[in-house]
Order: C-alpha cells, then sequence, then structure tokens
C-alpha cells in the first residue's frame, strides 16, 4: 500500500490542476447593467441600439420585447411585475418586506451579518417565468436578490415570491450562497451576458468596481460586434465589395427539401467556415470561464474554455443535468454536426421559434415521415405526438423555469435501466417503470440500430473509476465518429488512469485541431516533470501551427510555469515567455473573483516565487473569505518554506469556519498525518468521507490512515461501505484484497480478485 505521507504530496498535485480552472458561473439568468447611473457610457466603438434603430428598425421593431430586450430594465411601474405592496416573505430565517416610497421601489432583509437592512432596488432582472431583483450594494456592486417573483400565471402557480434555492435548506447569511455573497455579484457573474458593451473595471486593491456599459440591455452590439466601423462602411456607400465592419452570423448554408429525401439536404455557403453565428451565441450560451474581454468576433474556443461532460454537470450519456445553457448540448448532436445553426431554429431578433410546435423541425424532417403516428408512436392530440418532449426533454432551474435539453438524443429507457439515467419516456410517464419503457420503445423499433453501443457506459466507468475505464476510455478518445466534447471529456477522466497506453493518447491528442481535446490532454501531459512536458508541449507554443491557438498557449504555459526560461533557446523562451504573459493576462479578466489570483499563485508558486504566491493567495481570500483551494493551497506552501504553524492554523480555522466543507476537512486531516497527529488526523479524514459518500478517493485515503494506525479491520469496512455506494471502483477492491491479504482472509481475497478481473 501506498504511504500516508506519499497521499498527501499526491493529493496536492492532483487538486491543484483541478482547484486552476475557473469556477464556472452558474446565475446566468439574471439580467446586468452598470449603475452610477441610468445614462449609457459611450466607448470608441459602441455607438448604441438607438443608432442601429434608424436603419434597421425592423430588426429592431423584432427585438423589442424579447427576451434579450427584456433582459434587463430600470425598475418602474411598467417593468416591476413582483408584489411590492407591502409584501412579506419568509424562508428559513430570512425574511422580506417588498414595498414603494415615492415611486421608488425597496427591500427590507438581512444582510451579509444577518441584519436587516433597507435596499433600493434598481433593475429588473428578466421578466418570464420568473423576475429577479438587482440592489444597490455600495462600492459599485449590484446583488441580485434571492428571493423572486413567479411571473408565470396564477392558475400555473405564479404570482408569488419565492426563494430560488428553496431546495437547499438554509443559507448562511455571510454564505457565498448568500443572495449578499460572490455568486449573487451581478458585476462579476452576469453583467458579461446580460448587457452590451460592458466594462468590468474592478480594482481589486480597493475592491470596488467602477463598471460601465453601453446598452442596459442585450441589444444589437452584444452579437453583431461594435457598430461604429459597420456606421462608417455604411455613409461612405455601403459597398458590398468592402467589410460592412460587423460580425459574419450568417447560417453556414442552405436547408432544401428534397423529394427522394426523408431529411433536407444542406448546401454549405461559399464563406460557411467565416460564420461565426454558433461561436457569438455560444460566447453567452454555454457554461464556460471566459479568457478574454474582447471576444466580440472572436471563435469560441479562442476566447472561452467550454465546460467539459463533468459529473454532477452532466449525465454520463450527455443529457443535461445542471444548467448548461445550451452550447455543451448542442455540440454533441447530429444536427449540429450537418450543419444547423441556432438561426434555423429560433428567429435571431424575437428569438421567437420559426415556426409552431411541430413545425420547427418539419422546416427539414419530413412531415409524412416523421410527424405522424407511425413514428412517435402517440395520438397527434397528445403532448408524446411533440418532437421535442421526446428529443428535446425539459429540465426546470431556478425553481420554476423548464430549459430544454439541444443534443437532441433519442430516447434511451435502456440505458436508464443500465446506469440510471433519465430518459425522456419516463418523464412523462412517471407511472411506468422503466422495463416498461424498455418493452415499448423495443416492441416500436425492433430492428432500430439507435440502441447500439453508447460512450454513456464508458463516461460512467470513468467516473466511478472501474477497471474496465481505462480501455473504454482510451478506446473512446480515439474514436472519430464522436464529437470533440465526447472525446474531450474521455480525455480528461483517463487522468485517472496514468499509464503508457494512456500518456500515447494523450499525445497524439495534442495535434488536434480541437482546444477542448487538447486541453483534455494536457491534464495527463501535466503529470509529467516539467522538462518532460516540455518536450511534447513545445509545438503547441508556435504559433505558426495549425493545431496551435491562444487559448491552447495560454495553458500550455500554465502547465510549463517551472520551466526556466534562461534554459530554453532565445525563440523557445520567448515563445514561453509570451504564453506566460498572455495567460496572466486572462486570469486578471476575472480579477473580481478567487479563483483568478489563486491561479496565478498556483502558477507563481511553480516559478519558485513564494512571496508573490503567497500574496495571491492572501488576495484570493480577501476576496473571498471561504474560499477552501486557496487555503489548502496556502498551507501547502507555507509547509514548503518551513510554515508549518501557519498552516495547521489556516487549516483548522477552515474547518472551525466550514464545518461542512469535505475539501477543508480532507486537507486539515493529510496535514495532521505529516504532523504524526493520527488520532487528529482520522477525526477530519472521516468526517471528510462523511461529507463525500461519492467521492471513493476519501475513503480511499480514511482507510489508509486506519490501517498505519493497526486498524485494519475498521479499515475494510469503510471500503466495503464505499464500495457499496461506487461499485466496481478499482481502488477500493485493490485495497480491500491488499488488505484482506494482511488480516489473512483468502476467502475475501478471491472474491475481490474475481471483482477487480471484471
Amino acid at each position: 500500500m501506498l504511504s500516508l505521507s506519499f497521499l498527501f504530496y499526491t493529493y496536492l498535485e492532483s487538486v491543484m490542476p483541478l482547484f486552476s480552472i475557473a469556477i464556472l458561473l452558474f446565475l446566468s439568468s439574471f439580467t446586468p447593467h452598470a449603475f452610477a447611473n441610468n445614462d449609457p457610457v459611450p466607448t470608441e466603438k459602441f455607438i448604441g441600439k438607438a443608432s442601429c434603430a434608424n436603419c434597421h428598425q425592423q430588426q429592431f421593431n423584432d427585438w423589442q420585447n424579447s427576451h434579450h430586450d427584456l433582459a434587463m430594465q430600470p425598475v418602474n411601474k411598467d417593468t416591476v411585475l413582483g408584489d411590492f405592496n407591502q409584501a412579506k416573505f419568509s424562508f428559513h430565517s430570512t425574511t422580506a418586506e417588498f414595498y414603494r416610497k415615492n415611486e421608488q421601489y425597496f427591500v427590507k432583509t438581512q444582510n451579509e451579518k444577518g441584519v436587516l437592512t433597507e435596499y433600493k432596488i434598481l433593475y429588473t432582472f428578466g421578466f418570464t417565468p420568473l423576475q429577479q431583483y438587482l440592489v444597490d450594494f455600495g462600492q459599485g456592486k449590484l446583488q441580485a436578490l434571492s428571493i423572486a417573483w413567479d411571473s408565470r400565471p396564477k392558475t400555473e402557480g405564479g404570482q408569488r415570491w419565492y426563494h430560488l434555492q428553496a431546495d437547499q435548506g438554509e443559507i448562511p447569511f455571510d454564505d457565498m450562497l448568500h443572495w449578499t455573497g460572490s455568486y449573487f455579484n451581478w458585476n462579476s457573474r452576469c453583467a458579461e451576458c446580460h448587457s452590451t458593451g460592458f466594462e468590468k473595471n474592478f480594482d481589486d486593491e480597493k475592491l470596488i468596481y467602477n463598471s460601465t456599459w453601453t446598452d442596459i440591455d442585450v441589444a444589437c452590439e452584444s452579437c453583431h460586434g461594435a457598430g461604429k466601423d459597420h456606421q462608417t462602411w455604411a455613409k461612405n456607400g455601403a459597398s458590398i465589395k468592402q467589410n460592412n465592419g460587423l460580425i459574419n452570423l450568417a447560417p453556414k448554408g442552405l436547408w432544401q427539401i428534397i423529394p427522394d429525401r426523408n431529411t433536407a439536404k444542406f448546401t454549405p455557403n461559399k464563406n460557411h467556415k467565416k460564420s461565426l453565428q454558433l461561436d457569438t451565441c455560444a460566447h453567452c450560451h454555454s457554461r464556460r470561464s471566459t479568457l478574454t474581454e474582447n471576444y466580440l468576433g472572436k471563435k469560441f474556443d479562442e476566447s472561452h474554455h467550454l465546460q467539459l461532460l463533468d459529473e454532477n454537470i452532466y449525465h454520463s450519456d450527455g443529457q443535461i443535468q445542471d444548467e448548461d445553457y445550451v452550447y455543451g448540448s448542442f455540440i454533441q448532436s447530429k444536427m449540429y454536426h450537418e450543419g444547423v445553426v441556432c438561426s434555423n431554429c429560433h428567429e435571431p431578433h424575437s428569438l421567437k421559434l420559426r415556426a409552431p410546435d411541430n413545425a420547427v423541425c418539419t422546416q427539414c424532417h419530413k412531415r409524412e415521415v416523421f410527424d405522424t403516428p407511425k413514428h412517435h408512436q402517440h395520438d397527434m392530440t397528445n403532448t408524446g405526438a411533440q418532437c421535442v418532449n421526446c428529443h428535446m426533454p425539459e429540465t426546470t432551474y431556478m425553481g420554476v423555469d423548464p430549459r430544454r435539453d439541444h443534443s437532441l438524443r433519442i430516447p434511451r429507457p435502456d440505458l436508464s435501466k443500465k446506469l440510471g439515467l433519465p430518459n425522456a419516456c419516463n418523464t412523462c410517464h412517471q407511472e411506468q417503470s422503466i422495463d416498461w419503457a424498455v418493452k415499448q420503445v423495443e416492441s416500436w423499433y425492433p430492428t432500430s440500430q439507435k440502441r447500439m453501443t453508447h460512450f454513456a457506459k464508458t463516461l460512467y466507468a470513468g467516473r466511478k473509476q472501474w477497471a474496465t475505464g481505462h480501455d473504454l476510455l482510451n478506446k473512446l478518445a480515439h474514436d472519430t465518429t464522436q464529437a470533440s466534447i465526447v472525446k474531450a471529456s474521455a480525455l480528461s477522466l483517463l487522468t485517472q488512469y496514468p499509464t503508457q497506453e494512456t500518456l500515447n493518447t494523450a499525445i497524439a491528442s495534442l495535434k488536434n485541431t480541437d482546444s477542448k481535446i487538447q486541453r483534455s490532454a494536457l491534464g495527463m501531459i501535466e503529470m509529467l516533470p516539467a522538462e518532460q512536458a516540455y518536450q511534447h508541449l513545445a509545438p503547441l507554443l508556435d504559433v505558426s501551427n495549425s493545431y496551435s491557438n491562444k487559448a491552447i498557449r495560454m495553458e500550455v504555459a500554465r502547465v510549463l510555469a517551472a520551466v526556466p526560461l534562461n534554459q530554453l533557446p532565445k525563440v523557445q523562451a520567448q515563445q514561453l515567455a509570451n504564453a506566460q504573459n498572455d495567460y496572466i493576462v486572462s486570469q486578471l479578466v476575472n480579477n473580481d473573483t478567487a479563483n483568478s489570483h489563486q491561479n496565478l499563485a498556483l502558477f507563481y508558486a511553480k516559478q519558485g516565487k513564494i512571496a508573490k504566491a503567497e500574496q495571491l493567495y492572501k488576495k484570493a481570500l480577501s476576496i473571498n473569505t471561504q474560499f477552501v483551494p486557496a487555503m489548502v493551497n496556502l498551507a501547502d506552501l507555507y509547509r514548503q518554506i518551513g510554515k508549518d504553524g501557519q498552516a495547521t492554523a489556516l487549516l483548522f480555522n477552515a474547518v472551525k469556519v466550514m464545518p461542512e466543507n469535505a475539501m477543508a476537512q480532507f486537507a486539515l486531516g493529510l496535514q495532521q498525518v505529516r504532523q504524526k497527529n493520527m488520532i487528529v488526523a482520522i477525526k477530519h479524514l472521516q468526517i471528510a468521507a462523511a461529507l463525500s459518500p461519492n467521492l471513493p478517493y476519501y475513503h480511499y485515503v480514511y482507510a489508509v490512515a486506519l490501517d498505519t494506525n493497526n486498524e485494519t479491520e475498521k479499515a475494510v469496512v469503510v471500503l466495503e461501505n464505499s464500495l457499496r455506494v461506487n461499485p466496481n471502483n478499482q481502488q477500493l477492491i485493490s485495497s480491500l484484497i491488499s488488505y484482506y491479504q494482511k488480516l489473512g482472509n483468502m476467502k475475501k481475497v478471491q472474491f475481490y480478485m474475481k471483482q477487480y478481473q471484471q
């Protein structure tokens, strides 16, 4: 078995890359604006929606009253939908009263210290199916209330105040998930995608914002780009031979119904590769981290890192679990790979569907083949006859907001039976069993090839760390028929299986032109010594290589932070230095988040710049006092420089402030192992394991600690209990084999040997 000291260092090395990934945002349905006054702040290139309307009146009219238009508005009697007639609401120990004074709108609710405070409401957020409200929080901050107005009709359960986190229990007043915390801050979490021409302008020394914008909502220039050059082009004759100054948002081609085809034929436009429609929509309609402020007109993968199909975000078959905002789902779909873009289904200005109900689908899918009971097996008057109810099932977020899955998949109740995944059939027919749904589908489509092997089992095996995951994931990573996000997700999971075969897979993937795949491959390369990693990654730093782009060069710079520039040839040293500078700049884009400063701290720590790293960890904790990853890594930094006392104090304070944070408990447990305080170590490792039943690594380390403390019998109980929750986990099984050998129980050894070999 591995020693606990080895486990401690391995843990820190393994979590550092994880911690350096920017925290992905989850409040994208908010709607923001800069607020010192209600006047737009002009910038050099943005001209404002009123200027666009002078020439594009029809498009402007279509856009008005759309979700983009009503994303955010100043509060007044025409924009506020909620009840502000001394309406009262309570949720656990939180209370709120909504009222008006002299045509102004206010709320009285608890602040971050739990003290009832009056706040002036400045803006509305959205309009249907819910409306949120933004308050002036001082220091340039706008905060979104976590109590929202359900704007649905009363007959649908609406016209009421409700709490967005009703399913999470009580939120402590000082928690970052409280409405006063960082996750409900408009400037940081919302404004980028709910205003136009936004500039954050955060002062990370004074911790204040001076944010500005040009339009309060999602206006013309949010999608088409800044309009000044286009305006000049129009005034100078509007020659079609010249660049019109706007982003190319044209569809990629033309879809035509052909008599002998069941689906429309796609003919790409001459310049279809230059269309940035999908990229432009994806900049906001995705779960992602942002790398640059000026991303309009750029390819998505050059300006953002997309969330992969990770556990708790997506089900293992790629269905949405947590909110993904569409793009991560859509690029899994056959539609995407055939050339479909957003405007094929949605009118780009009103955002309405191109046609009602199934007619939007029968634009391309022959009506007499697909819009018939012979295909969907439902009466035409039944909701089951609607294409979207089978192929785009809904998941409800924020309590009342149903969002459709855009991966446009075929219902697979057979996968539900094998892997516990949701399926469209049982989502509607909740009174029926999964076996019933499986039999129905098999009887309707007995010869269908759609029940072929699915990547779901592979990702599931990887997530659970099954022994079979190694081969399955390697195979999936090489599968050219799969979507890039699927292959990238497989590569990401392969870091749990560090073998030569996996390393070879990662090395081969570095030359893929899709940066999602390249970025996932870096996870394996990052495990190598810096000098060895450089040999594989150096070509990616060369801007002349077709498979290199700025976003991936920045990630390479992070991985190679420990490589001394003075030991490289001049040209290569300059390439790495340029990429490192770009990486630093990219982190400062989000300098109002704790994670950005921690990322830089990790970067400088690798370079041996300890004082700079310590300063940045402290900066991260000044922005978010509860940011456990920074506490853990700062504690490890103190360990490296011999300040064990400060490391211990930091981690004990972390578990005191956040006793239910498993990461903090686990880090303290490992730190106490180093101090040889096994009783204290075991206590905190036990708590971490109890808080994380689905994280078998915590249970494994807890068991190792027990065995080290001559409590092997307890260790096997811990491992077997964890194995019931995490079946087929190779690490748990191999540990049980080892411990039962130690205990002399050969019957159990043989039992688990059989499991390990399956």
